[in-house]
């Protein structure tokens, strides 16, 4: 059974106030990335929120989703140029991602940044209801559609490269290849009156395939095992 540990408030290194806080990853040492409203790059603290540094600073207008690579790369989105920004571990811009943008709403809520253990970085557009790939060994971006429902979405890649799409209005979790094949989905049984998934807000997938669900409804961690070859019902049972 899960066990909390801690808890800690990030703060403003330059005001002290409690950061409005827009995504966060955690790195291999233990160390956090994150994005902040009113913030123009990605801020590194400590495991116990002490302000490390800062990366990219001045150079991303409007952070949002960000995603660090195994290597410590960090991929971020900017909504504010339209563009994926690639930083090294030490916070200096090595590749600029510009990303197809037609116009319209563009919230950071409607966008998710994921990668693989391969490079790949996967942006989820909860607009236009599809993912953008980029890759360093082409200057292309290749697209594929997801079956969503509202343009508030999450995405997390596994280091397998397979693909969970949460749509944040719904109680549906799909998965897909790298390729955009649909290969398995986690929904409620509407026929059962006890709800698997009640208000399911991010979700995840490790190296060994094990699904973790948070859900702020039922202030839980929800655990299951993928199969792509099963869809899963309400207690996450094929």
């Amino acid at each position: 059974r899960g066990e909390l540990i801690t808890t800690f408030a990030l703060k403003d290194p330059e005001s002290g106030e409690p950061l409005d806080v827009r995504d966060v990853e955690p790195q291999f040492d233990g160390s956090l990335r994150v994005t902040a409203h009113r913030k123009r790059g990605v801020l590194q603290f400590s495991s116990d929120g002490r302000f490390i540094a800062g990366l990219g600073l001045g150079q991303i207008a409007v952070p949002s989703s960000l995603a660090i690579m195994p290597d410590g790369r960090t991929a971020v989105v900017d909504i504010g140029s339209h563009s994926i920004f690639l930083l090294s571990p030490r916070g200096d811009v090595l590749k600029k991602y510009p990303y197809v943008f037609n116009g319209g709403l563009a919230c950071a809520e409607s966008f998710d940044l994921g990668v693989d253990g391969k490079g790949g970085i996967y942006l989820l557009d909860g607009v236009r209801k599809k993912i953008r790939v980029f890759s360093e060994s082409s200057s292309e971006e290749r697209t594929f559609p997801v079956r969503i429902f509202s343009p508030v979405v999450r995405l997390s890649v596994s280091p397998s490269g397979i693909l969970s799409v949460l749509n944040m209005k719904s109680t549906q979790i799909s998965f897909y290849s790298a390729e955009g094949r649909q290969i398995a989905k986690l929904e409620n049984d509407l026929k059962d009156s006890t709800p698997f998934l009640v208000r399911p807000c991010s979700v995840l997938m490790n190296k060994e395939n094990r699904v973790f669900i948070a859900d702020t409804w039922q202030f839980e961690i929800l655990e299951i095992q993928f199969n792509s070859k099963q869809w899963y019902n309400r207690n996450g049972n094929p």
